[in-house]
């Protein structure tokens, strides 16, 4: 079965078909907001607020992309949103257990200290595109950010990356 089929099995109250969907995309979205905030118990609450908004807002969801990108675009609001409220983020180096996006023979916690140098954008436009490998038009419609800003942060990130050493 189809994904598209799936959501609408899961708007006409198919719960084994929601599920599934949720399944299939947990992690993506939970490994997602785990690398932007580098806080598992931050990741795991939005993760769930994300799931939590799909299902009151499914019968609304008109697919015009991956079901992933979707749930993408309502994970990065979401921590939008908790970065405003909570504008810090130096506690974040301490608690820090990530896997590297860029092999390189680098210790964890310089990539880690580089990665938080870079504005929440840049990081998100690198970690959808290097890691997730979603296209610069996808994260464009993610983020609701114009495609020439999105190359913009892309580079500006590879860029500093490559400063440090940490990218070739």
């Amino acid at each position: 079965m189809n994904e598209s089929l799936w959501i609408d099995a899961a708007k006409k109250g198919d719960s084994v078909c929601l599920t599934a969907l949720i399944e299939a995309n947990y992690q993506l979205v939970y490994r997602y907001l785990y690398r932007m905030s580098f806080d598992q118990m931050l990741s795991e609450d939005l993760t769930q607020e994300t799931f939590t908004r799909f299902i009151q807002h499914l019968e609304k969801y008109t697919p015009t992309a991956k079901l992933s990108t979707y749930l993408i675009t309502i994970a990065a609001n979401l921590l939008k949103d908790v970065y405003k409220k909570n504008k810090t983020q130096s506690d974040f180096l301490s608690k820090l257990n990530f896997t590297p996006v860029i092999d390189h023979p680098t210790t964890h916690l310089e990539l880690e200290e580089a990665l938080m140098r870079l504005d929440l954008e840049a990081r998100s436009v690198l970690l959808l595109h290097e890691y997730y490998g979603f296209s610069l038009l996808e994260i464009s419609n993610m983020l609701k950010i114009p495609l020439g800003t999105i190359k913009s942060k892309r580079h500006y990130a590879i860029k500093k990356l490559k400063e440090g050493g940490l990218y070739e």
